[in-house]
């Protein structure tokens, strides 16, 4: 399974979303084949995360000091299974890239804190928190009930 965050420039939001899901999914799955990654709208290649960024996920316990900003492109929205956008911008930039995307798209709608004070990331990282945990639960369930589906069927 391949999850792809998006927002805009791939140093704030997008890379924290992405090093909380990956640490949410390792505790849900432990190495089982999740892969997340982030992407930007409008994202310069090899930009480093903001410096508040990664000083709020650090706090969190998570390390994206080596996260490096990626344009979105077309190969990356085909391969992923679930798209989470930070706005409904975002979602209809990757729709307008990939019409066929719009049904693996859910947007979070999380503001940008951009050049805002550290207090700003914290919050963001913690909404991020709260519900990139609700997915991660959600996903659980449904593969607990895939997999329950599944033994029946075998038995």
């Amino acid at each position: 399974m391949i999850v792809l965050v998006v927002c805009t420039g791939n140093t704030c939001r997008s890379p924290m979303a992405e090093g909380l899901l990956k640490s949410f999914m390792k505790e849900a799955f432990g190495e089982s084949g999740w892969q997340v990654g982030s992407a930007g709208t409008a994202a310069l290649d090899g930009d480093e995360a903001a410096e508040n960024a990664i000083a709020a996920m650090e706090e969190m316990g998570i390390d994206i000091r080596s996260h490096r900003a990626r344009l979105v492109n077309l190969s990356m929205i085909e391969d992923a299974d679930l798209i989470l956008a930070m706005t409904e911008r975002h979602r209809d930039a990757v729709i307008a890239l990939v019409p066929d995307a719009a049904d693996k798209i859910r947007v979070l709608a999380m503001a940008d804190p951009y050049g805002m004070p550290l207090e700003v990331y914290r919050e963001c990282a913690l909404e991020l928190s709260r519900q990139l945990r609700e997915l991660t639960d959600e996903i659980k369930k449904e593969e607990e009930e895939k997999g329950r589906k599944k033994n029946n069927r075998e038995e």
